[in-house]
């Protein structure tokens, strides 16, 4: 597995917020965000691409990064 390059789950204000403090205060190097594909609305955020989480494997292998995943707690009892 990767020591640096990470993929984050989701798209919203708190992977947007884990993307800036990685991105001034880390070592890691973010490659791409992934959600769900009914969720995803661009194709890119901050200059990286959104590639749907079903096709996540065509693009990275588990040795090549490591996922992250943020996804807040708002509205969460409704999308379970």
């Amino acid at each position: 597995m990767s020591e640096n390059k990470i993929i984050i789950f989701g798209t919203g204000e708190f992977a947007q917020e884990i993307f800036l403090y990685l991105k001034k205060f880390s070592k890691f190097e973010v490659v791409a965000f992934t959600a769900h594909k009914e969720f995803i609305k661009d194709k890119m955020l901050f200059e990286k691409p959104i590639i749907p989480f079903e096709e996540i494997e065509n693009h990275y292998s588990v040795h090549e990064a490591s996922m992250l995943i943020c996804v807040g707690f708002s509205k969460m009892n409704k999308k379970r």
